[in-house]
């Protein structure tokens, strides 16, 4: 599939050079891409911006070739960008081989596969680390306010319509929120002079607003970045072919 959108074309009458700040374009993404914004409190020079990209390790789709082309902008526009790959559940690709995708997109909209710093989840939450795990899953899972319901939304079990369909899953996506908090806090405190800007999809939303909700962290200088969803992608998709 060819996304044609190249490093010199932002948007339909602006190029990227015309560009000079992380929020002219994060305006674009939302303007003209369907991105979703959360800002921070006040924002600091691109220079102090941490990305922070989490991703569940699979396959790559064209979900994640456009969040590479919003990482592209950010790097070239100042952001260090942390890429953390989930392996810690089911995974049906491997760390190099996504990499080497995500690479090739990056390449494509003019960003540095050089410059993307990239960790596993394994090697953030170790034995060294349980403690601070530990609390993100006992105030997730053991103290939350949060019922049921809401619980499997934010842990995407919301394909599961029926009980019998929810007894089909593994029990895995359970942790991911708390695992996703844990590999944050790892972040803001290797680099605790920086802004933080999270990216993912629109179906994250909730999770880093239960995050907002729980976690007893300074989040001044958090915001967060959406792009589309997987099941939003398919439907505009759909559409377009119908």
């Amino acid at each position: 599939m060819h996304v044609p959108v190249t490093a010199s074309t932002i948007g339909p009458k602006l190029k990227f050079k015309q560009i000079k700040t992380i929020k002219q374009f994060v305006q674009v993404l939302e303007d003209s891409f369907g991105f979703r914004w959360e800002p921070w409190g006040r924002q600091n020079s691109p220079s102090n911006m941490i990305v922070y990209w989490p991703v569940r390790l699979r396959k790559p789709t064209p979900i994640h070739a456009v969040q590479c082309f919003a990482v592209a902008g950010l790097q070239r526009l100042g952001a260090k960008v942390v890429l953390c790959l989930d392996n810690l559940g089911s995974c049906n690709a491997e760390p190099r081989l996504f990499l080497k995708r995500a690479g090739h997109w990056l390449k494509m909209a003019g960003g540095n596969p050089g410059k993307l710093q990239t960790y596993l989840f394994s090697q953030i939450v170790t034995p060294e680390n349980a403690r601070r795990v530990w609390e993100n899953v006992q105030t997730w899972l053991g103290r939350t306010g949060y019922k049921l319901d809401m619980v499997l939304r934010i842990s995407k079990y919301e394909d599961a319509t029926s009980l019998e369909a929810l007894c089909q899953h593994r029990p895995r996506r359970l942790l991911t929120p708390a695992l996703v908090w844990a590999c944050l806090g790892h972040i803001r405190r290797k680099y605790p002079d920086h802004s933080i800007l999270t990216l993912g999809g629109h179906d994250e939303k909730d999770l880093w607003e239960a995050w907002r909700n729980l976690i007893q962290v300074p989040r001044g200088h958090t915001g967060h970045l959406y792009g589309f969803a997987q099941t939003e992608w398919w439907l505009a998709f759909e559409r377009k072919r119908s």
